[in-house]
């Protein structure tokens, strides 16, 4: 008897650390991709700024 307990809980352990684990991966792509998406956001931020800067250059030089 409290061998089967100790063998249910045991199992239930492992299942709960092994969706832990799936969530954390989970967290951690989404985090990446934020960090992915952020890095990209700010790269075209800066080309639109540089060729904003250019374009008013341009205007003023005119």
């Amino acid at each position: 008897m409290v061998a089967a307990i100790t063998a249910a809980v045991t199992t239930a352990v492992a299942t709960v650390t092994t969706v832990a684990v799936a969530v954390t991966t989970a967290v951690a792509a989404v985090t990446t991709a934020a960090v992915v998406a952020t890095t990209v956001v700010a790269a075209v931020t800066t080309v639109v700024e540089t060729a904003m800067a250019a374009a008013t250059t341009a205007v003023v030089q005119a």
